[in-house]
């Protein structure tokens, strides 16, 4: 499942790229100025550039995906970029000793997060830390759906169904452009509570189809 080049995939997903929607992510990690980030699975970037306008003094970025971060994140002296699988890049952190203040996962918690992964997460956050997310809430249906639609001109078709393992597949097609494959876990609010309620307090807020997490590290934790 191998992730286009970043400007491809803003062109293939250009209907999500809701600025409300990630202003009411990037709001639950409260007041930015001055604190150290975490962009898990950045993807384009977008919340990284969010946080750096709220005047966050650092961001480190991590996508195994490196095709995905746009250049010119790499040249800027507020961000490091780490190409690494989320674990690995977690692992190296525990290792490094680097805590930070927030982190963030905009729409991509469903590919990497379990018990042991967000072990690593806790521990790389400040005692009061917040971890923030969004993500979809309704499972989808085992039938595959096809969904057409015209977007500021553009024809473009969605593909998706869960399989009985709750892998969901997702087929993103644009015209004039190859399509997009990608598979995720299903989770369901209680898979949620189950992974994070041993390290964090938890607030949940729903917006329609997605949910939004607002996750402060227990202080007890180190």
């Amino acid at each position: 499942m191998k992730y286009p080049r970043y400007d491809i995939y803003e062109k293939l997903y250009e209907k999500y790229f809701d600025p409300e929607s990630l202003k009411v992510l990037m709001d639950l990690a409260g007041d930015m100025k001055n604190k150290i980030g975490i962009d898990v699975c950045c993807g384009t970037g977008i919340c990284t550039e969010e946080a750096l306008k709220r005047k966050a003094h650092h961001i480190t970025m991590i996508d195994e995906e490196s095709d995905m971060i746009p250049q010119k994140f790499k040249y800027q002296k507020q961000i490091e970029i780490w190409d690494n699988p989320v674990h690995i890049a977690l692992l190296r952190m525990n290792k490094n000793y680097n805590f930070y203040d927030f982190a963030v996962c905009r729409q991509a918690v469903n590919y990497w997060i379990d018990e042991n992964i967000i072990r690593l997460l806790v521990h790389c956050l400040r005692p009061g830390g917040i971890f923030v997310f969004n993500t979809f809430n309704t499972k989808p249906d085992p039938t595959p759906k096809i969904k057409q639609y015209h977007h500021r001109g553009t024809s473009f078709t969605e593909m998706s169904y869960i399989t009985p393992d709750d892998i969901v597949h997702h087929v993103q097609v644009r015209e004039g452009y190859p399509p997009h494959i990608a598979e995720y876990k299903w989770i369901p609010y209680e898979k949620f509570r189950e992974i994070l309620l041993p390290h964090f307090s938890i607030e949940r807020l729903t917006r329609n189809k997605i949910d939004y997490y607002k996750c402060i590290k227990n202080r007890r934790i180190k």
